[in-house]
């Protein structure tokens, strides 16, 4: 989301406004870190920085229900994080920033 509003210019100004909220906001922070993993094919290469670790994916199935659930647990710095809850925080917290800086959002 950073990306796309340092590159809009309807909303260019709000990059670093956008940045400081970012980085403020531990489930942007941790989500952050997935997709640079991702995209790098690994960790980043100073030490000192946070890295995602493991991601673990869980799945349960009642043979008495027929329902099943799965899990995806991310493991970052020794932390164990709920991937799906860390994107419902993102989403919530891009759209209390957004709301708050009167972009319209559908």
């Amino acid at each position: 989301m950073l990306d796309y509003l340092r590159r809009d210019p309807s909303t260019k100004h709000l990059g670093e406004v956008g940045k400081r909220f970012a980085e403020a906001n531990r489930a942007l922070q941790i989500a952050a870190l997935i997709a640079n993993s991702v995209k790098h094919a690994g960790p980043g290469r100073d030490a000192k920085a946070e890295t995602v670790e493991v991601v673990n994916q869980h799945y349960n199935l009642s043979t008495s229900t027929m329902d099943w659930s799965a899990q995806v647990i991310v493991t970052v710095n020794g932390k164990q994080y709920n991937a799906f809850q860390i994107a419902k925080e993102c989403i919530s917290a891009w759209k209390a920033f957004l709301g708050g800086n009167q972009i319209i959002i559908f």
